[in-house]
């Protein structure tokens, strides 16, 4: 895994992999935030993009 891959923001649900997938992706990680805003949350929730991205 590349250097910082961790500090990404990941979004869900995603189309390639389905939630099991992702929550094992997530355990990983260490750290995880979720809220629900479909495949586009820039689009449908920007506001809780911002804070999420301005809270790293």
């Amino acid at each position: 895994m590349a250097a910082g891959a961790l500090d990404v923001p990941r979004l869900r649900p995603g189309p390639g992999h389905p939630p099991r997938l992702q929550r094992e992706f997530a355990r990983r990680a260490g750290s995880v935030v979720e809220f629900d805003a479909g495949h586009h949350p820039f689009l449908s929730q920007p506001d809780a993009v911002r804070d999420l991205l301005l809270s790293l």
